[in-house]
């Protein structure tokens, strides 16, 4: 044996002969994982199982250096090796002189002696110590995974890719010491993450791997919606279910479900799962968080929404109408007028034409109805419009008319005069009116009518509020009797005639005093008033009321006076 051997092996069994039984099973597995190349080797090998793996990001690289040390080469062989092998969980001693594994080495003076290197490497010239060489037909190189960076006679340098279906690589550095056997004196694993997967399923089918895929059910049927996450590299897993931004479920687990019972329309939509790594390598990224969405869609009858079902237009104007039908499938929209014109929407006609426009994300189409022609004999059009799909059908009627619409008053029943009545009423903003007509009813204590009391209104005040499409009046309405009840309603006329009474307001007055009394001639409504109470009107009129009497009394006075003088 080797001097240097003998030596160390004598020293190891004089010591071992004075170690406890615990501390001897210690050094025996020391010297064992080490390989029998000392207490140096040993420390390299526990210093690199705890390095911390180097994360790369799937379509990124790494780089790994090996470096010759003269300290460990006590022997100056010069011999240096790397080698990368898919890895599992631990770093195993992947070089063996007897066994070629090496992926690129530097030949010493032990292994370019030997016959499978030579074969592998080919042969050293015998004038140089130190020679760098490749193995061509590892298979690593040949795919491209691993690329030379650099190389020498003292260093090594590897580019190292990820390899699709693998989650790491491990790479290894070595040069010979004593005997045949290498000395690990760095390792390194590189750990391949990507950002994480999220997956949905549907009643426990999995759905389409899809960024977005689509799904169909029925009205009415339940549902599970499943949210799940798979991650590479480690780290924990959360996830999120959400539904057009709404979160619906969540969990900081790696899966979280969703339950619906009797599916509805509401139910449609555009349902998202997001599952997110807590590893920081991946959030300094931004590719911690990943996403699956399905479009999920419940099949149901059309719904019409319409905002006006009564348009008054004059006669030989053009309406635009639109409509917004909610289905699926794709509803198809059939509107007909009373004349008998009709029109789908895939038709066109010069009196009524549909244009459509179907948004599959949200299940809905929006029809624009263009009618251009209105009977001049009625002076409105009925127009009928039928949205369907293959779960059934919806009507609906859509007036045209040129006629006065029928006003609502909005005032209210409560009045502080004797005599009048404060009345305001609204229709469309678009209706052609050319006056109104007001109608009283006097009832009497049994609900009966005592007199009936219809009159013109011409010059009455008028606003608009276009931005809820009203136009609104008012109008004091006089010769009420007091303390008496009164139906008020209202109709508006026009060229084409007068439309219906609106629904009227009752309408108790005040009794009969000096203060409840409006004076047609400087008439009060009940806005300008300071003060709503009859009270501070009262005072108004007593004090215009006073002055009256004051001015007839000094009238009577100066004629007196003035026929006194003259006798």
């Amino acid at each position: 044996a080797h001097p240097q051997t003998c030596l160390l092996a004598c020293s190891i069994r004089s010591m071992m002969k004075s170690l406890r039984p615990n501390h001897l099973l210690f050094l025996q597995l020391l010297i064992a994982f080490s390989g029998g190349f000392g207490a140096e080797a040993a420390a390299i090998e526990a210093v690199a199982d705890r390095a911390a793996p180097l994360y790369m990001l799937r379509g990124q690289s790494a780089e790994f250096w090996c470096r010759h040390d003269p300290g460990i080469d006590i022997s100056g062989a010069g011999d240096l090796a790397v080698a990368v092998q898919v890895c599992s969980k631990t770093l195993d001693v992947a070089l063996q002189a007897s066994d070629v594994t090496a992926l690129a080495v530097v030949l010493g003076r032990m292994t370019s002696a030997l016959p499978s290197y030579r074969s592998v490497f080919g042969d050293a010239p015998s004038d140089i110590l130190r020679v760098f060489r490749i193995n061509r037909n590892d298979p690593l190189i040949q795919d491209g995974t691993v690329s030379i960076l650099h190389g020498n006679s003292s260093v090594i340098a590897l580019t190292i890719r990820d390899r699709p279906g693998v989650q790491a690589l491990c790479a290894f550095c070595g040069q010979l010491g004593r005997t045949t056997n290498y000395v690990t004196t760095s390792k390194q694993r590189v750990q391949v993450v990507s950002r994480p997967e999220a997956r949905l399923s549907l009643n426990n089918q999995q759905l389409s791997g899809d960024s977005q895929s689509e799904s169909e059910l029925k009205s009415g049927e339940n549902f599970v919606l499943g949210c799940s996450g798979v991650g590479s590299g480690g780290g924990r897993l959360s996830v999120r279910l959400e539904k057009s931004g709404k979160t619906l479920a969540q969990s900081p687990s790696d899966s979280v479900l969703h339950s619906v019972i009797n599916a509805s329309s509401a139910d449609s939509g555009v349902y998202t799962c997001y599952v997110t790594s807590d590893l920081e390598h991946l959030a300094k990224a931004g590719e911690e968080t990943g996403s699956a969405s399905v479009t999920l869609r419940v099949s149901f009858a059309p719904i019409i929404e319409l905002d006006e079902v009564v348009r008054f237009t004059r006669l030989g104007e053009t309406e635009d109408i639109q409509l917004k039908v909610s289905a699926y499938p794709e509803p198809r929209l059939t509107c007909r007028s009373k004349s008998g014109d009709s029109v789908s929407s895939s038709e066109q006609s010069s009196r009524l034409t549909v244009k459509e426009r179907y948004s599959p994300e949200n299940f809905y189409a929006t029809f624009v109805v263009t009618f251009s022609n209105l009977n001049e004999v009625t002076n409105e059009t009925l127009i009928t419009c039928t949205a369907e799909n293959s779960l059934g059908g919806r009507e609906v009627d859509i007036r045209l008319t040129a006629l006065a619409p029928t006003p609502e008053i909005v005032s209210g029943s409560e009045t502080n005069w004797w005599n009048s009545y404060d009345l305001r009423w609204q229709h469309h903003v678009k209706a052609n009116v050319d006056y109104y007509r007001i109608r009283v009813l006097y009832m009497g204590a049994n609900n009966e009518v005592l007199n009936q009391t219809e009159q013109r209104l011409q010059n009455f005040e008028r606003t608009d509020n276009r931005g809820k499409g009203l136009r609104q009046a008012k109008d004091l309405v006089f010769d009420l009797s007091p303390d008496t009840a009164h139906n008020i309603s209202l109709q508006a006329c026009n060229r084409h005639g007068c439309s219906r009474f609106s629904k009227h307001v009752r309408v108790h007055t005040a009794p009969e005093s000096v203060e409840s009394y409006n004076d047609p001639r400087n008439p009060i409504f009940a806005e300008q008033q300071s003060d709503k109470s009859p009270k501070s009107a009262a005072r108004q009129h007593s004090d215009g009321r006073d002055f009256s009497v004051l001015l007839s009394a000094a009238s009577s006075l100066l004629l007196l006076l003035t026929s006194l003088s003259l006798q």
